[in-house]
């Protein structure tokens, strides 16, 4: 439940992009930290499973109980992995927004420069 919260915060978030415009750095922000938590919820999950197992299930349902535990763990190295992707490109844009930043400083400080003091 807590995990498909964060899928649709995401999917949510992402849908407003189709070719229309580039995410901003907080919707980035928030989708990576969306995707996350669902993969702490799915590794979480995942060892809980295999830790409460009842000590009397048969053979075949220990068996399902440890591919269940395989499959949210699979899931999980899958959403670190796109948190990850979600970084770099973050990371990449934060770096574009910053050296604009310091273009449109720069820029100031000199039409300053070039005016001169006012009186």
């Amino acid at each position: 439940m807590t995990q498909t919260l964060y899928v649709d915060e995401a999917k949510t978030i992402l849908g407003k992009f189709e070719g229309k415009r580039k995410p901003t750095s907080t919707e980035l922000l928030t989708v990576m930290f969306d995707v996350e938590r669902s993969a702490n919820a799915m590794e979480t999950l995942g060892d809980l499973v295999i830790n409460f197992q009842d000590p009397e299930a048969t053979e075949s349902q220990s068996a399902d109980m440890n591919a269940l535990a395989k499959e949210l763990n699979r899931a999980s190295d899958s959403a670190y992995k796109a948190m990850t992707e979600v970084f770099v490109v973050l990371r990449d844009q934060i770096r574009v927004e910053e050296n604009l930043l310091k273009m449109c400083a720069q820029t100031g400080t000199l039409s300053r420069k070039k005016s001169g003091p006012s009186n």
